[in-house]
């Protein structure tokens, strides 16, 4: 049996892209998945009025609750991808995923399953549920993944999916991604009064 690492992600080529591409984004409630060092949730905070960073990772946490600790408008969450989250809570939710592929998991921070792409697909997954109508997610990938597999998956959820920014490096290519869901999605009803 193999031991299972929780060390925290630390800030790499794809944590930057990740930040380039979400510099001007502008929202009122934002969500990032696996918050690792921190510096992509203090990066929305900027933009959101609202930000929620979660992880499994306590450390992850800890080490970023010091990064934001004067931002009052940072909040941070002990949980798997957003199963902690209402629906269409967020207007905006950001990851950048495990992503590398092997048929182990001894490093939650970078293996993302046999094809790379098991962890995405379950963040997406996850938090679609709590995207609000017009809301996108933003996620990055990675040419070591199976990349056509994974846009196949997304595009069989409903779910559109559009390149939006791109490095490459010599060992890889790294792609962010943005989802647009159609507002006809059953789990995009409007929500009843008693639900509010």
């Amino acid at each position: 049996m193999t031991e299972v690492s929780l060390k925290t992600y630390g800030i790499s080529e794809d944590t930057l892209l990740l930040l380039e591409t979400i510099r001007t984004c502008r929202s009122k409630v934002a969500l990032e998945l696996g918050i690792g060092s921190g510096v992509v949730t203090l990066e929305l905070s900027k933009g959101s009025s609202w930000v929620v960073g979660c992880d499994l990772d306590i450390a992850a946490l800890r080490e970023t609750q010091q990064c934001c600790d004067s931002k009052e408008n940072v909040e941070l969450v002990c949980c798997d991808a957003a199963s902690a989250f209402r629906e269409r809570a967020f207007d905006l939710i950001v990851f950048n995923p495990p992503y590398l592929p092997g048929n182990e998991t001894s490093d939650l921070a970078t293996d993302g399953g046999m094809d790379g792409i098991e962890v995405t697909l379950k963040w997406i997954q996850s938090a679609r549920q709590t995207l609000r109508r017009g809301g996108n997610m933003i996620f990055i990938s990675s040419s070591l993944a199976n990349r056509k597999e994974l846009l196949m998956k997304i595009r069989n959820l409903g779910i559109e999916v559009i390149p939006l920014n791109k490095k490459k490096l010599f060992f890889e290519d790294l792609i962010a991604y943005k989802t647009i869901i159609p507002s006809t999605l059953s789990s995009d009803r409007p929500q009843t009064t008693q639900e509010s």
